[in-house]
């Protein structure tokens, strides 16, 4: 098994496995929910991603204002 070191890895595996390992095994009448929280799973990726990128330049803004340089 993979070693896992944060969220966004974890995510990444388990929509992995999900696609992978667990889809082909449903009934045809369970695919389109599985595919539906792969779907959320990745758009949960992104919006952690995005957030994580706005707050690290808030934090780079607020440091430029508090030290003079911006």
């Amino acid at each position: 098994m993979k070693d896992i070191s944060d969220g966004e890895d974890l995510m990444a595996t388990a929509r992995d496995a999900l696609l992978n390992e667990l889809l082909p095994a449903l009934p045809k009448d369970r695919r389109y929910a599985a595919l539906m929280i792969a779907n959320a799973m990745a758009i949960a990726a992104r919006e952690r991603r995005s957030g994580t990128d706005a707050a690290r330049d808030e934090a780079g803004r607020l440091h430029d204002l508090l030290t003079g340089i911006g």
